[in-house]
């Protein structure tokens, strides 16, 4: 059996509404590109540079070396 897990991620109002345009007019390959890139940039600028500097991360890196 297939289960389905719905995850929420919190988006900008203005991204949320291109998103819903975007499917409001036929979902296509580009229809999650600006939230896709809304989420890219956010973990740029927060997730990518809080897991590279974790107790986590940096024991795993001096294991590799």
């Amino acid at each position: 059996m297939l289960r389905v897990v719905w995850l929420q991620i919190n988006l900008d109002s203005i991204t949320r509404e291109v998103v819903y345009a975007n499917m409001a007019r036929g979902a296509d390959i580009a229809t999650f590109e600006p939230a896709q890139r809304r989420i890219q940039a956010l973990m740029d600028k927060d997730s990518y540079p809080r897991f590279i500097s974790s107790d986590l991360y940096q024991y795993l890196l001096q294991q590799a070396a």
